[in-house]
């Protein structure tokens, strides 16, 4: 973005408008503690920015905020003494605490915040433009959605909302572009010390992808209800989906994603999860695949590779340590992956005491939880384990503990472990055709 307006600060309070408020961008210099501040009020940003704000870079308290055409916040943290606050992002996973406060770079509470696309507005204006400088013009036009960069960067949490909605986005059909892949819009959220996203008591449904990098944790979610069109995060420290009592539904819009690649790095299913410390955490929370029927034609996989979290990060040789499952549902939740793929080949390579048990090494149930896992034709169910016998010979790919269950349905590869699946305390696994909710064919 570039900008010819610059402010320190934006307050609206008690208008319902609606409101415009274009191309700015504020910096608050670490002076002030919110950056834009809407109270009570009707509000349409459009391609702004903010950074440096102590507590939040955009700030909503009842209201409705509507962003258009990109939106930026960078590094909004309070400064002590021109030092940060809170633990260094590097020591985090060595000791954590929380902080009594954070910086979001959008912090909702009691409020709408649409992440709107312009999309046809945009190819339309973009038309004109062009047609009266070049007579009958037919060629290319910018993608918008390209163009809209939504990216909440390096604060202590991206996005924050209490008691709130976050909605929007774009899928990408019925677009413009080759590939189709280019006209869904991306919601970054990366190198936040905190969390990526952080719900309480919220709703959050995008279309479009939702993008979690490097972040402290990638979701953390407590007694919220989250839907997404593709999910994908990566190199989080902690959790990539921290659930507590909360629901996640993933492939809410029937059509099949385009990727690029089947490397970590380019692919783009309804659900990938790649070297995180933990892939997915789930307390008292309920994960599930929205498409009804036709399954097979619509997703592709829910991917899992490269877990890293152990329960003693600076362990030497000498010290205890242990790895920790890559997912984790327990306390009274139920999982649904569809075309589960949990990938640790070259996960320990470099760990130290990868010579003692895993319990789950790929998926742990616990404590009256339960996981199906659907595989079919096209893309079969996959759990390997890590290369090498002296790797993997004291995994247990999948336990289920304390009154679970675990149920395989359809195709399904189970690999590279000393046990594949392991029960205990009154817990079952089966290995079945597919059934619906209450165990019908």
């Amino acid at each position: 973005f570039a900008y010819a307006n610059h402010l320190t600060n934006i307050k609206v309070e008690n208008c319902n408008g609606p409101i415009y408020i274009r191309n700015f961008t504020v910096d608050a210099q670490h002076a002030r503690d919110k950056g834009i501040e809407i109270l009570n009020s009707d509000v349409y940003l459009e391609r702004c920015s903010v950074s440096r704000a102590n507590k939040a870079g955009l700030y909503a308290d009842n209201s409705n905020v509507t962003l258009l055409r990109g939106f930026v916040a960078y590094r909004n943290y309070e400064l002590i003494d021109s030092t940060r606050t809170g633990i260094p992002f590097a020591d985090k996973r060595i000791n954590y605490e929380s902080q009594d406060s954070y910086g979001a770079g959008i912090y909702a509470l009691n409020s709408t915040i649409n992440v709107s696309s312009t999309f046809q507005r945009d190819i339309d204006k973009s038309t004109e433009a062009s047609g009266s400088v070049y007579d009958s013009y037919t060629g290319s036009i910018p993608s918008p959605s390209v163009e809209a960069l939504f990216c909440l960067s390096r604060n202590d949490i991206g996005l924050h909302a209490v008691n709130s909605h976050i909605t929007g986005g774009r899928t990408e059909l019925d677009g413009s572009s080759t590939p189709r892949f280019l006209d869904a819009m991306q919601l970054f959220m990366e190198l936040n010390t905190e969390a990526g996203i952080k719900l309480e008591q919220s709703k959050f449904d995008n279309k479009g992808r939702v993008l979690l990098y490097g972040n402290y944790r990638g979701i953390d979610s407590s007694d919220s209800k989250i839907e997404t069109d593709c999910l994908k995060c990566t190199d989080n420290q902690a959790e990539a989906l921290l659930l507590n009592n909360s629901t996640f539904t993933y492939g809410k819009e029937p059509y099949a994603l385009y990727t690029y690649g089947t490397t970590n790095q380019y692919r783009f299913d309804q659900v990938t999860l790649t070297d995180n410390g933990v892939h997915l955490k789930s307390n008292n929370s309920t994960i599930v695949a929205g498409q009804a029927s036709s399954v097979p034609s619509v997703f592709s996989q829910f991917y899992t590779s490269g877990a890293f979290g152990v329960t003693n990060p600076l362990s030497t040789g000498s010290t205890l340590n242990n790895l920790l499952p890559s997912i984790d549902i327990a306390k009274n939740s139920d999982a649904e992956l569809v075309h589960f793929v949990g990938n640790r080949r070259a996960d320990l390579g470099t760990l130290n005491g990868n010579d003692r048990p895993v319990y789950g090494s790929i998926v742990k149930v616990d404590k009256n939880s339960s996981v199906v896992m659907r595989g079919y034709h096209k893309f079969a169910n996959i759990l390997a384990g890590p290369t090498g016998r002296e790797s993997h010979i004291h995994h247990a790919g999948v336990f289920c503990n304390d009154n679970s269950i675990v149920s395989f349905q359809g195709p399904t590869v189970i690999g590279s472990l000393g046990i594949d699946v392991l029960t205990d305390n009154n817990s079952k696994m089966e290995f079945v055709p597919h059934r619906d909710n209450d165990g019908e064919l």
